[in-house]
């Protein structure tokens, strides 16, 4: 009686199902865990993938617990693994049923789960390369098995795969030499040294260079506030502090003091050493200081050693080339000294103040009523002196017509507006015009704060009063000295 059952139709023959041998059914699908029922304990189950293939699997029950078939799959098409192939050494057979996968213990190892049916192929040697370390300390490690190795800025990477070859090189053009305004520099041992000469004051004793990171800074002033700048110039002792000093060789004795000095030209201050807050200003200019003289203010002058709180400005008698001969400072009215003679001196305000010999000049302008319509002259002549805040003056005018304007006379073109203080300022008027009545002497009295006279005239019975357009004629003749002071 058959036992191979060639369908699985209900109405189909279903044979004896003897349990030996076992049961062989041909199916359409893989068996699962729930095809438990109508099936023994070794029976067969063939999956055919189609009725056309011959790309079958051969399937066994291996038991059934809690309704829970446990289908092995014994073979497929291709046949069941009867032994392994490496690389060399050929075919390798089982022993006893088993064939032992090991690695070499050194560089691989092979780690079995039976648990899990898994074997794990693992690489041991600490010497295989797992990564790169970069100069910034970052390791840097494969992705797929690779790393990639990229040039930068100057740099190309190229690769061959027979030798397993990195290659790296520079593209573009390195520099190996570098110009300057006077000299080639070159590196060595790809250094190139970029220096000031601080050590040898070379630029000046706080002038260097610093680098940090990837920038090279120019400092000029140093921690100690110093700005030294010229051949020769400060010094590398130096702890004064905030000293401005700008020439060859000058300041180049300074050591100590609490500075403040500003020394300009070449050798200026060159052999002071502690004084502090001058000012010199001028090739050589303040060469005779050698220690601690202070705030002076010394311009194109030697100086003279051990003083302190002078101004000394030029040298010589003016006489000669390159001597001064003339001064001109804001707030000071610039004078001439030459062979007239000249005066420097402080006026009773402290205010510097400075005056020559010789007469200036200013153009005296008569007005009737504020206006000189008309007015014409056959003179019109002003001179002035001032000696600090302190004004004399003279005028003489001549005139050919009086014009048509009236009202008060007036004289106005003073060189400087008087001091808006002193109300009695006037001058003495010696005049040719008409006086009415008993009007017997005349006076000019300069109004406070402008440069303008006011002509006035008087008598022993009478009450003073301005003169007018009508004392005057087209011949009328005036002088008038007088003096007063400025703001």
């Amino acid at each position: 009686m058959g036992n191979n059952l060639t369908s699985t139709g209900a109405l189909a023959y279903q044979g004896t199902n003897a349990a030996s041998p076992s049961n062989v059914t041909v199916h359409y699908n893989r068996p699962t865990a729930n095809y438990y029922q109508g099936f023994q304990i070794g029976d067969f189950w063939v999956y055919r993938v189609s009725q056309t293939s011959n790309e079958n699997e051969l399937w066994v029950l291996m038991g059934v617990a809690g309704n829970v078939a446990n289908w092995v799959l014994l073979s497929t098409s291709m046949g069941a693994v009867l032994g392994l192939t490496g690389n060399t050494g050929g075919f390798v057979g089982p022993t006893a049923g088993n064939i032992n996968v090991v690695g070499d213990g050194t560089t691989i190892t092979v780690a079995g789960n039976p648990g899990t049916s898994t074997l794990t192929i693992s690489a041991t040697n600490a010497g295989d390369v797992t990564g790169l370390k970069t100069d910034d300390t970052h390791v840097v490690t494969p992705t797929a098995g690779v790393i990639q190795i990229h040039g930068g800025t100057g740099i190309a990477t190229t690769g061959t795969v027979g030798p397993n070859t990195v290659t790296i090189s520079t593209s573009g053009v390195i520099p190996d030499s570098f110009p300057t305004d006077s000299g080639t520099a070159t590196p060595s041992g790809g250094v190139l040294n970029i220096k000031a000469g601080v050590s040898t004051q070379n630029s000046g004793s706080s002038v260097e260079f610093t680098g940090s990171s990837n920038t090279v800074l120019l400092n000029v002033t140093d921690s100690n506030g110093n700005t030294i700048v010229g051949k020769s110039s400060g010094n590398s002792s130096i702890t004064s502090v905030n000293n401005t000093i700008l020439g060859a060789s000058s300041g180049s004795s300074i050591t100590s003091g609490t500075g403040l000095n500003v020394i300009v030209g070449e050798a200026a201050g060159a052999s002071i050493t502690t004084g502090s807050k001058n000012i010199l200003l001028g090739a050589s200019s303040g060469s005779s200081y050698t220690s601690t003289e202070s705030s002076n203010i010394v311009v194109n002058n030697t100086g003279t050693v051990s003083e302190s709180n002078t101004l000394r400005i030029g040298s010589g008698t003016g006489t000669s080339a390159g001597q001064l001969n003339a001064s001109y400072i804001s707030g000071i009215y610039g004078k001439s000294f030459g062979g007239t003679n000249g005066v420097v001196f402080v006026d009773n305000t402290n205010k510097l103040g400075s005056s020559s010999f010789s007469a200036l000049t200013w153009t005296p302008v008569l007005q009737f009523g504020g206006a000189s319509t008309g007015i014409t002259y056959g003179v019109q002549e002003g001179i002035y002196q001032n000696i600090g805040n302190l004004v004399f003056y003279s005028a003489a005018i001549v005139l050919t017509s009086k014009g048509s304007a009236s009202g008060t006379a007036t004289i106005t073109g003073l060189p400087f507006n008087s001091s808006g203080v002193y109300a009695t300022q006037f001058g003495a008027l010696t005049p040719s015009f008409s006086l009415t009545g008993t009007y017997t002497y005349t006076w000019a009295i300069n109004t406070t704060g402008t440069n303008t006279l006011t002509l006035y005239a008087g008598g022993p019975t009478v009450s003073s009063a301005a003169v007018t357009d009508a004392g005057f004629t087209n011949g009328t003749n005036l002088a008038i000295t007088g003096f007063y002071f400025t703001t």
